[in-house]
């Protein structure tokens, strides 16, 4: 069909932004496409799927003749301005979710979900195509929808019914498509909605819609209105904020480790995952960057999310769960999807609940210990619960993990493993001294004993002089730049030196660190470097007070976003391009910390980090 020429196929990674409602959320191409969308919730089916299939669906807002386009994000907010520009002409398109109504308007009608389109033609007289093919069940079944006249268009797929309402001209052709020329100062609007079984609920267009956009705009100015910090790169900081705050789903204050599943870790490489779950081995990361800003809420949110998810399996803890807490998650693989540009397989679910992480234990107890820091004592559950990690910790630590990247293959003895068993053991004893926790606190100090001494014998190479990744052997990984953290070596220790030496030598590609050797634990050869690894980096030399090498990695790591602000989870040392799954929180909390750690350092110590003037942390 003709209409079809001009649609742009598969973009670039670093081409996508991101919109949502902190529910769900759309991926949208800098060519004006949602590519991504998966309803009602984040790790829903997909309706629109082409980031992950060249035949997914799609919803393209397109100008004929294209030449360029620019975007941003609205200062301050989640909504997306596009500006398609062609030889006839330029249009604005203006995307978001609306967030849904509070309870100072609990009794006005909403839908379950909205996607809010605005086209706004700013110069000339362009020849504007619009393309909406909804293809529910990751592409698998292509819906069709009914002309209802001034209702819209409608469609069902099972209990999911669809509404489009529209002032732009479409006709059913298979997919809805229509492709119009309209002046300078022409405006129009599309509204998709989502109901689950019963009525739908139908919204205005022009006035209304023009307020449902106020309103979502205000709600996030007052949301970021709250964050404190005044310093260096404070853009960045609210961008990442934001991001983080679209990934954290409002019924549970869970915090998604990305939007996404399936998008390679290596062009056209077999690591492909779905992350559209929830990681408490990120917890004292994502709680850290919260408290640093100011997002007492968020924090608090997420620790009660934390607590409820370990509580379901107690007294283990899973390496995984879902925004509601469920750890029963299936991965299967959808292998009739070609994937992001042949990256196969595509997969949905992860098989990683079935493995073994030790670590996980000691980053909630992290997660524990910054929210008493700033909340004071927790409740009495919550605090049964973490006794309770302690003796799970006593039982398992003498035994192999998977670690902390998963590798899906033989379990190993990892040094960062046992050092976070160490910190459990040591936060517990800390935790009694200052609460009165009701410990063993004898055998605990015997466990951290034994611990340091089998990581000093077996975690140490004897001639290099720094930190291995794996007991008994020379490989290194990226998480020891965190032992310092944890307060069992201090920053400037000479281990830590020899460590990020050895580091540098054997797993620095193109000035980025990757997280571990390459081909480690039968891992692909040539994939990404990871951004949090090298975030992790800045925060080990500011540790170290070493600002200036710390602000010059900063720098460096900023020009990795892509032209909105946002981080995939690894970036290609060759070319710069982004790598995995997107938006990734750990890469955004990672650019959050150091950004605060470089500013606290260099602030307390009167230096300052090369690239930008000293900031101040508020």
């Amino acid at each position: 069909m003709s209409w079809r020429t001009d649609l742009q196929a598969q973009a670039d990674l670093s081409d996508y932004a991101i919109i949502g409602d902190c529910r769900a959320a759309a991926m949208v191409s800098r060519f004006g496409s949602i590519d991504w969308l998966c309803l009602p919730d984040f790790a829903s089916d997909a309706v629109f799927s082409r980031i992950i299939d060249e035949n997914g669906g799609y919803f393209a807002i397109f100008v004929r003749s294209f030449t360029h386009a620019t975007r941003l994000y609205r200062p301050d907010t989640a909504i997306l301005e596009t500006t398609l520009t062609s030889t006839d002409g330029a249009v604005r398109i203006t995307d978001a979710m609306p967030v849904l109504p509070d309870a100072r308007h609990a009794t006005r009608l909403a839908p379950l979900r909205e996607v809010l389109r605005r086209i706004e033609v700013i110069d000339g007289a362009p020849e504007i195509e619009v393309v909406i093919d909804l293809r529910a069940g990751y592409g698998r079944r292509r819906a069709r929808f009914r002309n209802r006249g001034k209702l819209g268009w409608a469609c069902n797929d099972g209990d999911a019914l669809f509404n489009l309402i529209s002032d732009f001209p479409l006709e059913d052709g298979g997919v809805l498509h229509g492709r119009q020329r309209a002046e300078k100062g022409k405006v129009f609007t599309l509204s998709l909605t989502y109901e689950r079984a019963g009525a739908g609920v139908l919204l205005p267009l022009g006035a209304e819609a023009e307020a449902r956009l106020d309103a979502t705009e205000g709600w996030w100015r007052r949301w970021t209105g709250q964050i404190r910090y005044s310093g260096h790169r404070r853009e960045a900081v609210i961008r990442s904020a934001i991001t983080l705050r679209l990934m954290t789903a409002t019924q549970s204050g869970a915090l998604l480790a990305a939007v996404t599943t399936s998008l390679p870790e290596k062009p056209q490489g077999w690591m492909n995952w779905d992350y559209r779950y929830c990681w408490p081995r990120d917890a004292s990361l994502t709680l850290s960057a919260f408290m640093d800003i100011g997002l007492r809420r968020e924090a608090d949110a997420f620790f009660d999310w934390l607590m409820l998810a370990a509580n379901t399996t107690r007294p283990r803890l899973k390496i995984m769960y879902d925004a509601f807490g469920r750890h029963r998650i299936f991965e299967k693989r959808l292998d009739s999807l070609s994937g992001y540009r042949g990256a196969r397989p595509v997969r949905i679910g992860n098989a990683l609940t079935g493995q073994v992480q030790h670590d996980v234990y000691g980053e909630v107890m992290m997660a524990v210990e910054i929210w008493v820091r700033h909340f004071g004592r927790p409740e009495a559950a919550a605090l049964d619960l973490i006794r309770g990690f302690g003796e799970a910790v006593k039982r398992t630590w003498r035994e192999p993990d998977n670690g902390i990247w998963e590798i899906r293959d033989q379990r190993r003895h990892y040094t960062y493993s046992k050092v976070m068993a160490w910190y459990v053991f040591d936060s517990l004893i800390r935790l009694n001294a200052s609460m009165g926790l009701d410990i063993p606190v004898e055998d605990y100090t015997r466990e951290r004993g034994a611990l340091r001494d089998a990581i000093e014998d077996q975690g140490v190479d004897k001639a290099r002089g720094g930190y291995v990744g794996v007991f008994g052997e020379t490989t290194l990984d990226a998480s020891l730049l965190l032992l310092p953290r944890t307060g069992y070596v201090a920053y400037d220790d000479p281990k830590m030196a020899a460590t990020w030496e050895a580091m540098r030598a054997d797993m620095e590609e193109s000035g980025l660190l990757l997280r571990y050797p390459p081909g480690f634990g039968g891992s692909q050869k040539g994939e990404g470097a990871f951004v949090i690894c090298n975030f992790w980096a800045v925060d080990y030399l500011a540790g170290a007070k070493r600002y200036g090498e710390a602000g010059q990695r900063l720098e460096r790591l900023l020009s990795f976003a892509n032209d909105v602000g946002l981080y995939n989870e690894g970036v290609d040392v060759g070319t710069g391009a982004p790598l995995g799954n997107m938006p990734q929180a750990f890469s955004h909390a990672g650019l959050i910390n150091s950004i605060m750690m470089l500013e606290k350092g260099a602030g307390q110590h009167g230096g300052q980090h090369d690239g930008a003037p000293e900031g101040e942390a508020a």
